[in-house]
């Protein structure tokens, strides 16, 4: 317990030190003076002290501890000294008015969520100590428009800018090496940034909603996009995926409307689950021969009017190419043994399939659907009888009369397959 002095005519608190949680929710509470000689303010010792709206620290603190003015909505500003080194975790989180905050540069550890919901804070400079940017550490800074991150920083964590959605661009420097999940999801304002050589891997929901990022430069030192990495960047352009990336995680690339081409550079080995799924305006992909795996519903409702699948691939995987509707050719290789349920449904465009020896299964409608299919290719007439089918096949196709077969004739469909 600290020795204090109380006021209750200032709603001032005059005190020596400040142990864990003494003055927790003490929604009396306006102004707080720290005598000289204290050397670390508690934990949680102002939490919840809605009506704070002045604090004194002085020079003798070192340590503002974890979570120490959570909640303090009422504090617009703080001063702290050079003398401290470390802030604690959700030392300041929700508090929603500050708009001010000087960070000094002794401070060379700034705790997780240190920063969480300062809604009011506009900008911020960090220290040139700091080395680690933690997890949450400005998650839900609406209002931030520009940090600047030292050359120091080394690790950006996870959702440490999540839902900052005035931030309309980004420095990071080059020593940085992991940029961790869902570090700038939602930051709605973002139009631009560039990943710098030392990062390797993009992670999980890294510019998950980012609505205004139009283009970005990836590093050739990155050989991994995670999953959700650019999910749902609606005004992305154009995109640049260097020869070091080697995969590409489920829903990579989600719903990014306004992307038009892309290329796969030659080492990729997967196109993970709904990789390019709704890029409605994808008109051009190439993607190489290093592909062995594509996933399901990769290229759902993508606007490419060919594809071609490589070599490699063995099995076309469910929904993989479902409601491309512009799609009118695709070549399945030998060597695919399965296509697999709504494959192709829906590609309305589509005039004909060639559906190779290797095939041993066809799984339920994986051709519904395709209005304009006229033409469909077989092996030889036994084909049908001896590999594996699921039911509906060809369900609301335009049905031709029959099935060529390589080995020169010509059969009725099978009603089983409509």
């Amino acid at each position: 317990m600290s020795s204090s002095e109380y006021s209750e005519k200032s709603n001032t608190v005059i005190l020596n030190s400040a142990g864990s949680e003494e003055y927790k929710d003490r929604i009396d509470l306006v102004n707080v003076v720290i005598a000289d000689g204290a050397a670390e303010i508690g934990k949680a010792a102002f939490a919840g002290c809605e009506r704070l709206a002045i604090i004194n620290i002085p020079d003798s603190v070192t340590e503002i501890g974890e979570g120490v003015f959570d909640g303090c909505t009422n504090l617009t500003s703080i001063k702290i000294p050079d003398s401290v080194t470390k802030i604690g975790k959700y030392a300041f989180s929700l508090c929603s008015s500050l708009m001010k905050i000087t960070i000094p540069d002794g401070v060379a550890e700034i705790g997780e969520g240190a920063f969480f919901g300062c809604s009011g804070l506009e900008n911020m400079i960090l220290p040139e100590r700091l080395t680690v940017i933690e997890n949450n550490t400005f998650a839900e800074c609406t209002e931030l428009e520009s940090i600047a991150i030292p050359k120091s920083v080394v690790q950006i964590g996870d959702n440490a800018f999540r839902s900052c959605e005035c931030l309309d661009h980004i420095n990071i420097p080059d020593g940085v090496t992991v940029i961790g999940k869902y570090t700038f999801s939602r930051c709605k304002d973002l139009m631009s940034i560039s990943i710098p050589d030392s990062v390797t891997e993009i992670g999980d929901g890294t510019f998950f909603c980012c609505e205004s990022l139009a283009s970005i430069n990836i590093s050739d030192s990155v050989t991994k996009i995670s999953k959700e990495a650019f999910c749902r960047c609606v005004n992305l352009t154009s995109i640049n995926i260097p020869d070091s990336v080697k995969e590409i995680g489920d829903g990579a690339f989600i719903g990014c409307e306004k992307l038009t081409e892309i290329n796969i550079p030659y080492g990729v080995t997967e196109i993970g689950k709904r990789a390019f799924s709704d890029c409605k305006n994808l008109k051009s992909i190439t993607i190489p021969d290093s592909v062995t795996k594509i996933g399901e519903y990769a290229f759902r409702g993508c606007g490419f009017e060919s594809i071609v699948i490589p070599a490699g691939v063995t099995e076309i995987e469910e929904g993989s190419f479902i409601v491309c509707e512009d799609l009118k050719s695709v070549k399945i290789p030998n060597g695919v043994t399965k296509i697999c349920d709504a494959a192709f449904g829906n590609c309305k465009k589509l005039e004909s399939i060639n559906i190779p020896d290797s095939v041993t299964k066809i799984g339920k409608m994986a051709f519904w659907g395709c209005e304009n299919l006229e033409s469909i290719t077989i092996p030889d007439p036994e084909f049908f009888s001896r590999i594996e089918t699921g039911e509906h096949i060809f369900y609301k196709c335009k049905e031709p009369e029959y099935l060529n077969c390589r080995t020169g004739e010509q059969i009725p469909v099978p009603d089983y397959l409509k």
